[in-house]
Formats: structure tokens, sequence, C-alpha cells
């Protein structure tokens, strides 16, 4: 007999047939298996890697992202206890900051308070009447401007004012300097105060910049000195630079300077009267608490040809302070 060979070879066709399928279905459900697995277990782990990386390198915002489907997975109760701690961590960070700027404010408004404000005022008032009364109109000069610069150090209690004000204020000291030095030091202002007028600075910040240069660039000088204050907007930061013609320093005696801007003088330094560090530390210690600059403040001299002092702050507007004299949220 002769018999079809599909026939004969229909129940093999269809033990073949069952085996693909079997094996497709299998491959699917493997596929779907580490699919789920991966999504539950990998993935998570990963991302949890990764964030972990990103705190190391200092960005303390890198917050897992929490799936639904990890729900009633352990690795979700990780996801959450990791971002919990960093919630935890930030907040004790932030906290530590605004305990440290309190600080800083109380010991201001403590120093600030010593003085009666008005007692001084009339005891300055009571000088310029007597000196007047005694014929020496300079006196009574260098005694308002010392009220002058008393009063617009006080501000209101702000700690950002107009750079205007610190201007002013500088000038008065400048005016008690003239009246000390007379013709063996000038003082220029080489600044644009139009641009000045759009601008804020930190209070107090100028006075003791330029003070250095009055203090120990007129030390055993022979000839007349030159001090230039320049003030520039320029790439969003403000450029302040100081320089004068004064008796500069030795390079050992610069890097000595340039350790105390940064850390201070140590306590076991000799407490010499005449340290050039201090004023400048105070400035680059102010301007890192609120604007969080490292190394705002730059010092170059050269013995026998002046000293330079370069700082920079970050450009503050009107619009950047609220009514307290304080930086708004977004420039802290």
């Amino acid at each position: 007999m002769v018999v079809p060979e599909t026939q004969v070879t229909a129940s093999v066709d269809t033990l073949y047939l069952k085996f693909f399928i079997i094996l497709l279905v299998s491959v699917g459900t493997s596929a779907l298996l580490i699919t789920y697995l991966y999504r539950s277990f990998m993935e998570p782990i990963n991302k949890l890697n990764i964030s972990m990386k990103e705190v190391y390198n200092g960005n303390l915002d890198a917050y897992v992202e929490l799936k639904e489907y990890l729900r009633r997975n352990e690795i979700y109760d990780m996801m959450v206890y990791y971002n919990s701690m960093l919630k935890r961590i930030n907040t004790h960070i932030i906290e530590g900051l605004k305990a440290d700027r309190k600080k800083k404010e109380l010991e201001l408004e403590v120093l600030m308070s010593q003085i009666n404000p008005h007692f001084l005022y009339n005891t300055l008032e009571n000088i310029v009447w007597k000196s007047n009364e005694a014929g020496r109109p300079d006196i009574g000069r260098m005694a308002a401007s010392l009220g002058r610069m008393y009063r617009l150090s006080i501000s209101g209690g702000q700690v950002i004012v107009p750079m205007e004000h610190e201007i002013e204020h500088l000038m008065a000291y400048v005016k008690i300097q003239k009246n000390r030095y007379g013709d063996s030091v000038e003082f220029e202002l080489q600044t644009d105060m139009a641009q000045v007028h759009e601008l804020h600075s930190l209070k107090i910040l100028l006075q003791p910049i330029v003070e250095n240069s009055f203090l120990y660039g007129t030390e055993g000088l022979e000839r007349p000195m030159t001090v230039r204050l320049s003030i520039r907007k320029r790439d969003g930061w403000v450029w302040i630079r100081v320089i004068d013609n004064g008796c500069g320093m030795e390079k050992e005696r610069l890097e000595q300077v340039r350790s105390q801007i940064k850390e201070g003088r140590k306590n076991t330094e000799e407490k010499a009267p005449r340290s050039t560090g201090i004023g400048l530390h105070s400035a680059q210690m102010r301007i890192r608490l609120y604007f969080g600059i490292e190394d705002a403040v730059s010092i170059y001299s050269k013995k026998g040809m002046g000293t330079l002092v370069v700082v920079k702050i970050p450009v503050i507007t009107k619009e950047d302070v609220d009514e307290n004299g304080n930086l708004k949220e977004k420039q802290k």
C-alpha cells in the first residue's frame, strides 16, 4: 500500500509543534521572571548605588525615587530609610549653618550694644562744639566723621547694605586718617558710581581692607603713599581692589599673612599689635559664611613697591535683599 508522507510524519510534526510552543512559553516566562527580578531587586539596588556615589561626591540632594510596585519589597524599606537618613543629614547641616550664622549675628549685636549710641552722639557733639570754640575746626571735623562712621556701622541692624553706604562709611574713615597722616597719604576712589548705585554689599567690608594700607603701608616709608580703591562688576561678581605704593612685604611675611587670612591667627603665635591678616581674615570668614565662597580674599605684595588686596563677592542688588537687610533665600 502507498501511504502519503504527511500522514506518516503527522504525529512527529505535532510533537515538534508542541515542543516548540512549550519552548516559547518557557523562554517568555523566563524573560518575564528575569524582568520582574531585575525591577524588584537589581534596578533599585543600582539606583541606591548611584545615589550613594553622588552623596559621596558632595550632592546631598541625591534622593532615591520610590516606586509603588516595590512597596511590599524589603528593598523599598531600605530606600525609605535611606531617603530619611539623607533628609536628616541635610536638616542637621542647615540647622548647624543657621546656628553658626545666628551666633555671629549675636556676637555683633553684643559688640554694638556695649556702646550707648545716645551717649556717643552727645559726646561727639560736645567735642565738635568745644573744638570750634577753641578755634580747632579740624578736631570737630574728625569727631563728626567718627560719628558718621558709627552711625553707618549700625545700619539699623542690617547685614547687607547699599554699596554707596559702604563707600560713605569708608570715606568717613579716610577723613579721620587724613587728619592723622596729612599729605603723606593720599586716597583715590576709582569706580563708576552709576554702577555702584545698583549694588549692595556686606556691612563694614571696605574699611578693614583699606585700613591695612593706612596702618601697615606707611611703616618706615619715607615717600608719600597713595591708596587706590576700585569697585567693578564683571561676570556676575563684584571685584574690589585696594592697591597702595607703600612699603610692601617680603615673601616670607606675605605667606604668613596669607595663612592668617585663611586660618586666622593661631593661639601659639605671638600676639603682635601689628598683624595685617586679622582684618582680612574677618572679611574672608564673613564672605564664606554668607555666600559660601572660598578664597574670596587674595593679597599680593612686594617689598618696597606696595600691596594689592583683591576681594570678590557675588553681585547683590536691591531685589536680592529683604526688608530687614538680609539676603533672600535664593541668594543664601
